[in-house]
């Protein structure tokens, strides 16, 4: 009988901290877990400036009262970020209503900011025939604000060893007033949309 209580105590034990660690079971992983905390209690967005395709240099608050759908991607990419691209283009029609209505704007941030020109950020856009009323291709020149930056999304970079980068993808949406407050797979633009036609929520 005493082995019986030690049993259930060590399990009621374990429970709990599975509990505990998974926010009631609904975060199994660490980003599961970020994201989720980014849901609950979305945070305002990293201060930084960005060079867009037009060679302005703007900050958040070029975005203000809009909703902002961001991506990351490097301009070289043939596979994720070519995905990325494909998805946004797929978003500037299926969200065409909320854009028109300057409810919402597209964000593309490189994280190669040596090669990524101006130039180059344009040339990303016009290849999924971006629109650049909507649709902003940007690099931050601050490699200080760019880490900062990424550390916030949660972006992870690495060198692949033939010139590229290996690195995650994901679809971050952040408020009118600046916060980041959504994180989603790419592929998941659907439920984003879907989302922002509910009233945001």
């Amino acid at each position: 009988m005493r082995t019986l209580f030690s049993s259930v105590a060590v399990a009621a034990a374990c429970f709990a901290a599975i509990w505990a660690q998974t926010d009631g079971l609904e975060a199994f992983t660490s980003e599961s877990k970020r994201r989720l905390s980014i849901s609950r209690q979305p945070r305002p967005v990293v201060a930084v400036e960005f060079q867009t395709q037009r060679s302005e240099t703007l900050g958040w608050d070029a975005f203000r009262g809009r909703y902002v759908i961001a991506d990351f991607i490097y301009t070289r990419c043939g596979s994720v970020c070519h995905a990325l691209g494909i998805e946004f283009s797929q978003i500037q029609k299926q969200a065409a209503d909320l854009i028109a209505d300057g409810q919402l704007h597209l964000l593309s941030v490189s994280f190669d900011a040596a090669n990524d020109t101006p130039v180059q950020l344009g040339g990303y856009l016009a290849r999924f025939g971006g629109d650049p009323g909507s649709w902003t291709a940007a690099r931050v020149l601050d490699a200080r604000g760019e880490r900062r930056l990424f550390e916030q999304f949660g972006i992870v970079v690495l060198p692949d060893g033939a010139g590229g980068y290996a690195h995650n993808a994901a679809l971050h949406l952040i408020s009118p007033d600046g916060e980041l407050m959504q994180v989603v797979d790419y592929g998941e633009s659907d439920e984003l949309i879907a989302w922002l036609r509910r009233g945001a929520g």
